[in-house]
């Protein structure tokens, strides 16, 4: 007859299948086997709910193993920690932290990990930086996974000048930074409007011998867009296609919206014409950004047709398509006389 140990690795694989149903309802069907969960048991459901963000199911599984004589360990907290960070309860995340600490558990890198990642999603950056350097005075050395929290989380409150001095701090904790590093890196710079910084931080991922993502190229073609820099823009997308990356609406969106600001209505139009029907759907701003560039050369008529596009595609139109299509023919009307 199967026993707790049986259970408990059933109760593993299914957390390592991101089977948190069958994970929650083998853990209810111990009790009708008469069978006492362990931690462990605990632990492994905790983890199922943990890789799909199911934070207050995490966190109950985390006071019921009180509820039963046994203690939670810190691989327990870790991983409800982790689930609350993924669902952005950055507040949640930091109560159970501190949790460990009234009740004198260790804790160790993947915690802080899970909570600085936890400050990072909820956009609490301050708070990120405040664990990432608690990891010291903890006796703990920040890893890939740690730096790259905490350059998030910069890179999440705009604060670039915080994350490019974290980032180069990781060549002095001898780690190498790997892509998720450079492309935290690359959307900080974006986010500030740094686009010769983005480019610089792009152009070493690659000098360091690692493939640019979608993100990558996503980050550094929106840095130049912010920027009004549509030749690097486009140099940019042709680059994707080049490394046979699949241009999506966030790259394409960005580099028309560069030409737009450029005033370049043609290459922003061709841009246009060349996204996929599934990517238009998705991304109403593409049209907005090409009727920008439209209205910025008095093409009234190009516009127009624009606007038309978009309603025949069932594409939501906001006021500022109405407001682009508008001062088009404006412009337009003006030129004529």
């Amino acid at each position: 007859a199967p026993n707790t140990i049986t259970y408990s690795a059933v109760i593993s694989a299914c957390a390592n299948g991101t089977q948190w149903q069958r994970a929650i309802m083998l853990l209810a069907a111990m009790q009708h086997a008469i069978l006492v969960p362990n931690c462990i048991s605990y632990n492994a459901a905790i983890t199922a709910c943990e890789k799909v963000a199911l934070w207050q199911t995490a966190v109950a599984l985390l006071h019921a193993i009180g509820c039963v004589v046994l203690e939670a360990s810190t691989v327990s907290y870790t991983a409800a920690i982790s689930a609350c960070g993924k669902a952005a309860e950055w507040q949640q995340a930091l109560a159970l932290f501190a949790a460990m600490d009234r009740i004198i558990l260790e804790t160790n890198a993947p915690c802080f990990n899970s909570a600085v990642s936890a400050c990072e999603k909820g956009v609490e950056w301050q708070r990120g930086l405040i664990k990432f350097a608690a990891m010291g005075s903890a006796g703990l050395a920040p890893n890939n996974i740690s730096f790259n929290a905490a350059i998030s989380a910069c890179e999440k409150g705009s604060e670039w000048q915080t994350a490019l001095p974290l980032f180069a701090g990781m060549g002095w904790a001898l780690l190498v930074p790997d892509a998720v590093s450079y492309n935290a890196a690359v959307s900080s710079c974006e986010k500030g409007a740094e686009w010769q910084r983005a480019l610089a931080v792009f152009m070493a991922l690659q000098l360091a011998a690692l493939d640019p993502d979608i993100i990558s190229y996503s980050a550094a073609i929106s840095a130049c867009e912010k920027c009004a820099q549509w030749q690097r823009a486009l140099a940019l997308l042709v680059g994707m296609g080049n490394a046979v990356l699949e241009k999506n609406a966030i790259s394409c969106s960005a580099a028309i919206s560069a030409c737009a600001k450029g005033a370049q209505w043609q290459r922003a139009l061709a841009l246009l014409s060349t996204m996929d029907d599934a990517v238009l759907e998705s991304y109403a701003i593409s049209f907005r950004s090409a009727m920008t560039a439209c209205e910025k050369s008095a093409e009234w008529q190009q516009a127009v047709m624009l606007l038309d596009s978009m309603f025949q595609a069932i594409l939501e139109v906001d006021v500022m398509s109405y407001n682009a299509a508008i001062s088009a023919c404006e412009k337009g009307a003006h030129v004529q006389q």
